[in-house]
């Protein structure tokens, strides 16, 4: 009996040593981001390498929650990755990434779905021990303090875009970037982004843009055409006066709706006889997908409603005026010197 009881303290103390053990093992993990863990795993250096590429940094650097599927560089070079475009790179890396939640391989179940980064479906099924994801084993989950990673064996096979038919697939760009770098009658519109710092904008995600075309900036008058070039605080509200938070399509849009744009103002949506308007711009040619935004063509210029085009216009001729007012007393003043002239003479 004593012998017994012996081994019973012995067994408990043992359990209870694994159990701190373990314990602190999951308390060393969540002290590091996804970032860092991959950073100090030379096995993922071409898998960090790639999401600085894409521009995906933040999916592994934020607090938050989400599932990381990496691949081991021996995975990349036998995919020839290194050969790719960035915008497929970008493609393949977001399909990799599942955001807003913490996958364990104990919890997925045969049929289970999760959405990844570029909206698309990842499927799960079970063959004997482990999970496949869309027919990829994965495995070796690691819990950091914002997510988790799982070890892909390869890289997972996606269609290039969501638009499918029978014959054809389309390829999306990936984000508004590529929209208007690919198309000249915007590349007014991506000047005044430059200028105004607001470039970055071009990679959000869930953004749409009504861009005017160069032929709709080209016909506002001068003046004001001026004042873009140099009031860059104008500027810039103008510009933010032409995008929206959100993946917004006409299909989204209905009559009389009011869309807040990036400047903080409402702008009100109407369609007449098929035909939409963004406040008194028509949208002449709707609906340029990238994966990441929406681009509008709109005939028109809009300036935000407390910066009157006619203030602008004023401002110019006021200074016009001037220029002529002190143009004349010059000329008043010569014709009095003329004049004292004139007397000089006839004395003598």
């Amino acid at each position: 009996s004593t012998s017994t009881s012996t081994s019973t303290s012995t067994s408990s103390s043992m359990s209870s040593s694994t159990s701190s053990s373990t314990s602190t093992s999951q308390t060393m993990a969540g002290m590091h981001t996804l970032e860092e863990y991959i950073l100090t795993h030379v096995e993922f250096s071409q898998f960090y390498r790639f999401i600085n590429i894409a521009g995906l940094v933040s999916h592994i650097a934020d607090p938050g929650q989400r599932t990381v599927f990496a691949f081991t560089d021996d995975v990349a070079a036998a995919t020839g990755l290194v050969d790719l475009p960035v915008a497929d790179i970008r493609r393949i890396l977001s399909d990799h990434i599942v955001p807003g939640m913490n996958i364990l391989t104990s919890q997925m179940m045969d049929g289970d779905m999760y959405v990844n980064l570029r909206n698309f479906n990842l499927f799960v099924t079970r063959m004997g021990d482990g999970p496949l994801v869309n027919e990829v084993p994965v495995a070796m989950e690691t819990f950091a303090s914002n997510g988790v990673l799982q070890v892909a064996e390869e890289v997972f096979k996606l269609p290039l875009s969501t638009t499918t038919t029978t014959t054809t697939t389309t390829t999306l760009p990936f984000n508004v970037r590529d929209l208007l770098t690919d198309d000249f009658a915007q590349s007014s519109f991506i000047v005044f982004l430059t200028a105004v710092d607001l470039t970055d904008l071009l990679d959000s995600d869930q953004i749409t843009f009504f861009v005017p075309t160069n032929t709709a900036i080209a016909s506002l008058p001068p003046p004001v055409l001026r004042e873009f070039l140099f009031n860059e605080p104008f500027l810039k509200q103008v510009v933010r006066n032409h995008i929206v938070n959100g993946y917004i399509t006409t299909d989204d849009l209905s009559d009389g709706q009011v869309l807040t744009n990036r400047l903080g103002g409402d702008i009100t949506v109407t369609i007449n006889d098929g035909v939409y308007y963004y406040g008194d711009a028509e949208i002449s040619v709707p609906d340029e997908l990238a994966q990441l935004g929406v681009v509008h063509l709109i005939d028109e210029v809009l300036i935000p409603d407390f910066i009157p085009t006619s203030a602008v216009s004023s401002t110019s001729t006021s200074s016009s005026t001037t220029t002529s007012s002190s143009s004349s007393t010059s000329t008043s003043t010569s014709t009095s010197t003329s004049s004292s002239s004139t007397t000089s003479t006839s004395t003598s």
